[in-house]
């Protein structure tokens, strides 16, 4: 569980949450949500950087989690293949954002979804990679 904190929930959750805090002060300053002297809050900038905050997430735990799994890795194993074939789809999912954000495309629900997909493949992968390092080495790799 501790891993999950410090690995997932703290990285996405604390960020989400300032966010919100931000979000709610405007309502303290003005009534209008979208206006405050002249600033207009632009909604689709987030819903164009989410996507992409989730794919770097989603890539720098895949990163941390194989580095340390290849410690103790007893060849390729499950775990081991897992990783390689998240890490090959994160990074061909990454490549086709680039170009659809080029194109001047809009992230919609699919987009959400698949990301989603893969960010919980790499947590999954990364949970259980963390088990198996924490019981290789008898050491407890957060707490």
């Amino acid at each position: 569980m501790k891993w999950l904190t410090w690995s997932v929930l703290i990285p996405l959750g604390l960020p989400s949450i300032l966010a919100l805090a931000a979000a709610s002060a405007w309502g303290t300053v003005s009534t209008d949500l979208t206006v405050i002297d002249g600033f207009v809050t632009a909604w689709s900038t987030l819903q164009d950087v989410s996507p992409w905050t989730l794919l770097i997430y989603a890539n720098t735990l895949l990163a941390i989690t194989f580095r340390d799994y290849t410690s103790v890795a007893r060849g390729f194993d499950a775990i081991m293949i897992g990783l390689i074939i998240i890490g090959f789809a994160l990074l061909f999912y990454s490549c086709l954002m680039v170009v659809f954000i080029l194109d001047g495309g809009v992230p919609g629900g699919t987009v959400y979804v698949i990301i989603g997909v893969l960010l919980l493949a790499t947590v999954a992968l990364g949970f259980k990679a963390n088990n198996q390092i924490e019981s290789r080495t008898h050491v407890r790799t957060i707490g």
